[in-house]
């Protein structure tokens, strides 16, 4: 059986802290952590980090088994590289798991805009519906405006990247 190192133990007891944290604190607090497209008012530099503790407050299995996933990949993978090693990868994983999402949705967003001009629609009114969000009864209504409006309007966690990183380890 794999004993609990120290780093381990870190990293599962602030993941538990950010969980009970938002449960008991609230939307805002969920808001203010979780990670938003840039394009987002909601969106701020420290969430590149505090995304990957971050579970979602009703989802008790998805965190057990996360922190689970944390002590069986990850007490191995410590063990064999030592605590920086370990920390860096671990911390790689999140970011690559921010990355990746994101080029895709850049590359979405870049495309719907560009959509959006080429139908003859002012950028000065894309940028009120970005803004605004999506009214339904908009004349604008159509798939690339939902595109856009869902690419900005999704916040995400991303415990669960860390932990795929070290699966895939």
């Amino acid at each position: 059986m794999n004993r609990l190192t120290e780093t381990i133990k870190h990293l599962i007891i602030i993941n538990i802290i950010f969980f009970i944290a938002i449960k008991f604190l609230g939307n805002n607090l969920y808001d203010s952590l979780a990670l938003w497209f840039p394009e987002n008012q909601n969106f701020k530099i420290w969430q590149v980090f505090t995304h990957m503790f971050m579970h979602h407050p009703t989802f008790y299995l998805h965190i057990l088994m996360n922190m689970f996933g944390l002590w069986m990949f990850g007490t191995p993978l410590e063990q064999m590289w030592g605590r920086k090693k370990f920390l860096f990868f671990y911390f790689s994983a999140g970011l690559g798991a921010v990355l990746l999402p994101w080029s895709i949705d850049f590359f979405q967003f870049n495309s719907a805009i560009n959509t959006l001009l080429e139908s003859g629609i002012p950028q000065s009114e894309i940028n009120n519906l970005l803004n605004e969000g999506l009214n339904p009864n908009s004349i604008y209504n159509n798939a690339s405006v939902q595109k856009l409006n869902s690419i900005i309007n999704t916040s995400s966690v991303g415990a669960s990247g860390c932990i795929m990183g070290l699966v895939a380890a």
